[in-house]
């Protein structure tokens, strides 16, 4: 019995044994690995000599550690950076001037330090702004540039419609952060996509390139030019029907721009802020964004 349980024993220790030699190879294989991927991250920092930096949903607060964080680490400069303010210092009633033209400036000035070339982004528009600070906020934004001798770029007619109200079809329920749609049209109109990327995006697929697909294509070429060969209506009746087409578009976007709108305090869609309990913005437990709950939090 003795030798029975002296044997079952061994045996146990020599797997044990076994098994931690073959957690040792694991962890040495980690290891190597991790130095293999930090070595290739870092030859890739130092080889990069373009980059565009964007500060999303921050505040002045925020800039700050952001600033004291980049003094700290003196990191190779670059040779583009492209600066995008967020909103939520323009969004309160305590906005203040003076301070945000002080904080920004600060900012502009500390990445040209780390830059060559430094672009400024306007703040987008939002549906909340009862105050009126986001225009306040890119007039002071293109003073900035203008003085720090940087490029400033608008976007405020890019989300807004003929008519000047905010295209509410480019933002979330809340009015205030871009959807998917919306953040494409900044990304456009900042020259983020690379041309190549572009050219790759807009190339026909694979199944167009099939045996009958340019044949279909030069036949519906083919009847789409006939039709315009063939006598159109008069310039009046082609008037008229502009006409109608413009205003059935505009009260198309009226009526999303009302049927889109949700509270603002609380991001639901069965009632607007006026009609809100809660009678102020909600701070969301993800992204600490005012003006939704977490149910409705995007990221």
């Amino acid at each position: 019995m003795l030798e029975q349980f002296v044997s079952k024993y061994q045996e146990v220790e020599c797997k044990l044994e076994h098994k931690s030699q073959e957690v040792e190879n694991l962890q040495q294989e980690n290891n190597r690995l991790r130095d293999s991927l930090t070595r290739d991250k870092k030859q890739e920092n130092e080889c990069e000599s373009t980059t565009k930096l964007n500060n999303h949903s921050c505040k002045k607060d925020d800039l700050r550690d952001k600033q004291r964080n980049s003094a700290e680490n003196s990191k190779p400069q670059r040779n583009f950076a492209s600066w995008k303010f967020s909103s939520n210092d323009c969004a309160s009633n305590l906005f203040d001037e003076e301070s945000f033209r002080d904080d920004y400036q600060t900012l502009v000035m500390t990445a040209q330090s780390k830059c060559e070339n430094v672009v400024i982004s306007s703040i987008c528009p939002r549906l909340d702004d009862r105050f009126g600070n986001i225009r306040l906020g890119n007039i002071v934004l293109s003073k900035i540039a203008c003085d720090e001798n940087c490029l400033y770029i608008e976007h405020d007619d890019d989300f807004r419609l003929p008519n000047g109200a905010i295209n509410s079809l480019l933002y979330n329920r809340d009015g205030v952060h871009l959807n998917k749609k919306g953040s494409v049209k900044l990304a456009n109109s900042l020259d983020i996509f690379e041309k190549q990327v572009a050219k790759q995006v807009t190339r026909p697929s694979n199944a167009r390139k099939s045996g009958g697909a340019p044949q279909r294509g030069y036949q519906r070429n083919n009847r789409q030019a006939a039709r315009q060969s063939k006598p159109t209506a008069t310039r009046n009746a082609q008037h008229v029907r502009y006409e109608r087409h413009s205003q059935s578009e505009n009260r198309r976007h009226n009526e999303t721009n009302e049927d889109e709108l949700s509270c603002w305090y609380c991001g639901e869609g069965n009632h607007i802020s006026k009609n809100c309990r809660h009678g102020q913005y909600l701070q969301c437990k993800r992204c600490n964004e005012y003006g939704h709950k977490l149910k409705h939090c995007n990221l």
